[in-house]
């Protein structure tokens, strides 16, 4: 069901750009919604300001939420009861998360922000219209019990494995920037992993403003989701060695993907995700999200006495320019984070050991 409606947005947002391309602008008057949201999402694709998969997912929206219900207005007729009424539907009429309803109502939001800026409409009634609450969702962590007991398992495994699943652990990088590791971004003998891509399969190219890498079909390398995303993480001891055995079976390529698919090349994200799940009912251990691994870096940091900006430089949470990341070397505060981190896990390990 999410891939067809993935297929959906994108063939919506192809729509989009060759209507743009046949007209060359939208009309002097006033624009509906629905043209307007059409316009805004084109162009913020073609210079950038919208990443292609934020594009894809905003195509999406508007097709199905918002322009059956607001579409028809002029921009400049559009209320904020309208707003109101169109996330008021997608929760009690379609039965959708209030988390959904907020998506669409901060995606019209962002419309009629450039909308102001382009001169048809003088208020934002998005912002006055009451947005809905997002749905509480607490990511979980796994236990240093657990986490102890995935990672003994997948040392016994093929390399891609160990490797896959002590990033996951030990890093805190999103699945893309795992997955888009490539062997010139990993420095041994500093001991540090420099994020600087992501792996995303696209259906719409990226902007020609986008410093991208095609790697063929629908392949990309793009930059991680936010500045603060480039960084330098420090290399954790243990994962040193996987590193290291994983490296011993690559080709010299600087390019040469860490974690790949079993026929070779990149390893798209639905089957890292479903991999990383048949990892844990291997291992024995309880179920979480992927992305919840990142969650669990940053408890197990938590837990091992980090404080929370050691932790946001690791994870990639803070707020520091792209700029400082790269000029920036790894502080000593960095590498004893991470040496705290490996020391409770060893720590965690010898326990485990004594009470088996």
């Amino acid at each position: 069901m999410v891939r067809k409606k993935e297929s959906d947005a994108r063939r919506e947002l192809r729509r989009m750009r060759a209507e743009l391309e046949r007209s060359g602008d939208i009309p002097d008057r006033v624009p509906t919604v629905e043209v307007w949201m059409e316009t805004w999402i084109t162009r913020g694709l073609e210079t950038g300001s919208l990443r292609p998969r934020t594009a894809e997912g905003h195509a999406g929206y508007v097709r199905r939420y918002v322009s059956p219900t607001i579409g028809r207005y002029r921009l400049d007729k559009l209320t904020a009861a309208h707003v109101e009424r169109m996330t008021s539907h997608m929760v009690n009429e379609l039965g959708l998360s209030p988390t959904t309803a907020l998506q669409a109502h901060n995606i019209v939001k962002g419309a009629l922000k450039a909308a102001m800026r382009a001169g048809h409409v003088s208020r934002n009634v998005a912002q006055l219209a009451q947005a809905p609450r997002k749905a509480f969702h607490k990511p979980r962590a796994m236990p240093i019990s657990q986490a102890v007991q995935l990672l003994d398992w997948a040392h016994s495994q093929d390399a891609i494995t160990d490797v896959r699943v002590n990033i996951a652990i030990w890093s805190g990088l999103r699945q893309g920037e795992a997955l888009g590791l490539t062997r010139e971004h990993v420095d041994m003998d500093a001991g540090f992993i420099h994020v600087v891509w992501q792996l995303q399969s696209l259906k719409t190219a990226p902007g020609k403003t986008m410093n991208s890498r095609h790697l063929g079909g629908s392949y990309y390398l793009t930059p991680p989701k936010s500045e603060s995303g480039v960084r330098r993480v420090p290399i954790a001891t243990p994962l040193m060695s996987v590193l290291e055995r994983r490296l011993a079976e690559m080709p010299d390529d600087p390019q040469a993907f860490f974690i790949t698919a079993p026929e070779g090349g990149p390893l798209e994200a639905s089957r890292d995700s479903k991999r990383w799940h048949q990892y844990l009912d291997a291992a024995g251990v309880e179920q979480i999200k992927l992305h919840e691994a990142r969650h669990t870096t940053a408890t197990l940091m938590r837990a091992a006495g980090v404080d929370m900006l050691g932790i946001k430089n690791i994870v990639g949470h803070s707020a520091a320019s792209m700029t400082e990341h790269y000029a920036h070397p790894l502080s000593a505060e960095d590498i004893a984070n991470m040496a705290r981190l490996a020391a409770s896990m060893d720590a965690a390990r010898g326990a485990l050991r004594i009470e088996g």
